[in-house]
């Protein structure tokens, strides 16, 4: 378990981003653009960990989903994913995606 999220800094946690409707998407880059503000233009998106800091079963579909669409996300407000880093925790995989705005 990792610590709870907290609603400053550079830090989101992420169960999943799955089926996203366009109006979703907007409202996820708006707060991606937030957390890389918070971070001087670094952010780290936490996918399968849930808000109190408890690790999500993630599927491999929704894992491979859940990327798909960071990336989408990203991208949108030109932002540049430099590295995704696998973690394990009580045999639960979780994603740890680090954005950043390129200068």
């Amino acid at each position: 378990m990792l610590s709870p999220e907290i609603e400053e800094g550079n830090i989101e946690y992420k169960r999943y981003l799955l089926n996203l409707s366009l109006a979703r998407k907007e409202e996820l880059a708006t707060q991606m653009k937030w957390r890389l503000g918070e971070g001087n233009g670094t952010a780290f998106y936490y996918l399968g960990v849930e808000d109190d800091g408890s690790i999500y079963q993630l599927t491999k579909e929704q894992s491979k989903e859940s990327i798909e669409n960071i990336k989408i996300i990203i991208k949108k407000i030109n932002a540049k994913l430099e590295s995704i880093k696998i973690k394990k925790q009580s045999k639960k995989k979780y994603y740890i995606c680090k954005i950043i705005y390129e200068k």
